[in-house]
């Protein structure tokens, strides 16, 4: 008990200080690190999203545009034949 009686709490204010100050740092870094993962991962999910909104919206249009230019081409060949050669021409550059 020697020991302990003889020691002050005024010599470990320092090192507390020290210990304290570090043990934030380190919490800090650690905390800003998962937001940032965080971010990323959020960027991520909406990004699949979009994608994902987008490519459903490609697959509904692309049958509509297809059943559409051919009902096109199927009128013009019996009115224009060179018309709907033109038309498909043009239409086989769009794909």
């Amino acid at each position: 008990m020697e020991f302990i009686s003889e020691e002050k709490p005024q010599e470990y204010y320092v090192t507390l200080t020290i210990s304290l100050v570090v043990s934030y740092f380190i919490l800090a870094v650690f905390y800003f690190r998962h937001k940032q993962e965080n971010k990323v991962k959020e960027q991520k999910i909406i990004a699949g999203t979009a994608s994902a909104k987008f490519d459903a919206l490609k697959n509904q249009l692309d049958p509509h545009f297809l059943f559409n230019s051919l009902n096109v081409l199927t009128s013009l060949i019996g009115e224009n034949p060179y018309q709907a050669e033109k038309f498909t021409t043009k239409l086989s550059f769009c794909t």
